[in-house]
């Protein structure tokens, strides 16, 4: 039990988060649908992603979709970062990224494609946040609507 302990220890120790700006972070929080090989769908409901400017590379986006999964048998909920992203005019867009999770790149999941749009009400304020993209082979689709951090 100890040497498991020690051992867990160390993995975690190893991760490396992805660090994103949490001034200019704003959150949704809504629902995933997945779209599997056979057509079926699965829906993650209540995740929270937020999007904020990069701390890497100026003038891009990073997205952080937290506690997800993107399959029901999933064992566990991860925090994954879609970094480099392109926003124009409420318009986001990026090909082929590799996202971080679970302490590093994860070229496994490229993101192929997404295009997505943030929304504001009549006062400009964040209202909403609706995107798709194909992980992997997947494709993905979320909307949500603004939430208060």
């Amino acid at each position: 039990k100890i040497a498991f302990a020690v051992l867990a220890m160390i993995f975690c120790i190893g991760c490396k988060q992805y660090e994103t700006d949490k001034e200019t972070q704003k959150s949704f929080k809504g629902d995933i649908v997945v779209t599997n090989e056979d057509g079926s769908n699965f829906t993650d409901r209540n995740i929270r992603v937020s999007i904020s400017e990069s701390l890497e590379t100026k003038g891009t986006y990073d997205m952080l979709l937290k506690g997800v999964k993107f399959a029901e048998k999933m064992p566990v909920r991860i925090k994954m970062t879609i970094p480099g992203l392109k926003v124009e005019n409420g318009k986001i867009s990026g090909e082929n990224i590799v996202p971080w999770a679970m302490g590093g790149p994860f070229a496994e999941w490229t993101i192929k494609k997404i295009n997505g749009t943030i929304s504001y009400d009549s006062n400009g304020e964040y209202s909403a946040l609706d995107f798709d993209m194909v992980c992997a082979e997947y494709p993905v689709k979320f909307k949500g609507l603004y939430i208060e951090e």
